[in-house]
């Protein structure tokens, strides 16, 4: 499947249909906004899509979180794209966006386990792990 050539680009407002539906198809998802926080995100051009033209393989999402930092709020890829591949491709775009923005790091607070190992091999560094156990009243 990694051998069609996919366009990452800047997602526009026209494209919120198909990210809703790669949303509700993919398995490999890490979102941390609510879907009615994609219209203004996808408005302040803060999301960025590989667009193979028949169908999204991914998209990715960022938001400020200080002067600074920068946060990944979305990386969501479709089943089949090799991991490492979808994320590097589009983690490249985004970060040169931010750092013509004068963001010099881009955090991601990922509860996703799928996401840990690629984003580390792309570059990000594990900084707080937290762990919690929730036990039931009974």
């Amino acid at each position: 499947m990694s051998t069609v050539m996919t366009q990452i680009r800047q997602a526009t407002t026209a494209d919120a249909p198909r990210l809703l539906t790669l949303l509700e198809q993919a398995r490999r998802r890490y979102v941390s906004f609510g879907k009615e926080d994609l219209p203004y995100l996808l408005a302040q051009k803060r999301v960025w899509l590989a667009d193979a033209a028949d169908a999204l393989w991914g998209f990715l999402c960022v938001t400020p979180y200080s002067p600074s930092l920068a946060d990944l709020r979305a990386l969501v890829l479709i089943n089949g794209w090799r991991v490492d591949s979808g994320v590097q491709k589009l983690l490249a775009p985004a970060i040169r966006d931010l750092r013509q923005r004068g963001k010099t790091a881009l955090i991601c607070r990922a509860n996703a386990l799928w996401l840990v190992p690629p984003l580390q091999r792309a570059g990000f560094r594990l900084v707080d792990r937290i762990v919690y156990f929730e036990r039931p009243a009974r």
